[in-house]
């Protein structure tokens, strides 16, 4: 449907479908209400989604997880389409930072949750460094591994550019390595080796060998086989590129030995020719 007149402006009678769509955004039926907030991520046009801003914010504070979800989703998508245009920004979602922060404290919904840091990441990386550094603190079993698994993505993308934020990197790692979630953990030792291997220069062995315990970890106390030699494979490419010593891990690596499969033995026998 074409939205623009000859002139390049809205067409008048787009005033009535946005109507439309801002009744079915205030919809009683929360099901509606999500999938409007769905469809709209893929309507970027400032003309239409301005007059429907207050109903898009209204949405973040809905009883349902499933509406609150996608109105969350909707104002990233709005972020990431108009970034670079401060005044687009401040017209669509403004304060957006100060909403995410009271959203973040009070959500009980881990998908929202995650969307929310996402999005605060976007709008205020200040207050999301101040919000992580809180709730590891204090919160750190409650987060939830969709909220940690951020975490861990958005410090990785930030120390690439900023070498400062490593050694918070770490620190975090240390803490989300206990973790109960089995994918927080091999998310910490695949973020231990990213960053350690950025630069040849800033190869840190303690990390690496970090690394290398949460790899054999895993191994021990996975039971899928094809997780395991996924975990193999990282742990023989990263001895392979880095030398980093496995020799205070060779009884844990011996006792994998006792798999069925003949795959993950071979693997395993590989990482244990290796010169120590």
């Amino acid at each position: 449907m074409e939205k623009l007149n000859p002139e390049g402006k809205l067409k008048s009678e787009m005033i009535l479908v946005c109507n439309s769509i801002r009744n079915d955004l205030l919809h009683a039926n929360e099901y509606i209400r999500g999938k409007t907030l769905r469809m709209l991520t893929r309507v970027m046009h400032l003309g239409i989604l301005e007059p429907l801003r207050p109903s898009i914010l209204e949405n973040t504070q809905h009883k349902c997880a499933y509406v609150r979800r996608n109105a969350v989703s909707l104002i990233i998508k709005i972020f990431q389409h108009f970034r670079g245009t401060v005044s687009h920004e401040d017209e669509l979602t403004p304060d957006i930072d100060v909403g995410m922060e009271v959203l973040l404290r009070t959500e009980s919904d881990l998908s929202t949750r995650r969307n929310a840091l996402v999005l605060l990441f976007l709008a205020n990386q200040e207050k999301a460094f101040s919000f992580i550094q809180q709730a590891v603190s204090e919160q750190f079993e409650e987060m939830g591994d969709l909220v940690q698994l951020v975490i861990l993505d958005q410090l990785r993308r930030q120390s690439r550019t900023d070498v400062s934020l490593r050694s918070k990197l770490l620190k975090i790692i240390a803490i989300f390595s206990k973790s109960n979630s089995q994918s927080v953990q091999l998310e910490c030792a695949n973020t231990l080796v990213s960053v350690s291997s950025a630069q040849r220069t800033l190869f840190n062995p303690a990390a690496l060998k970090m690394a290398a315990g949460i790899y054999i970890q895993l191994l021990q106390a996975q039971q899928d086989n094809n997780v395991r030699i996924n975990i193999l494979d990282k742990l023989l490419c990263l001895h392979a590129k880095t030398k980093v010593s496995l020799q205070n891990s060779l009884v844990e690596l011996t006792q994998v030995l006792k798999c069925q499969s003949w795959e993950i033995r071979s693997k395993t026998l590989g990482t244990l020719v290796f010169p120590f």
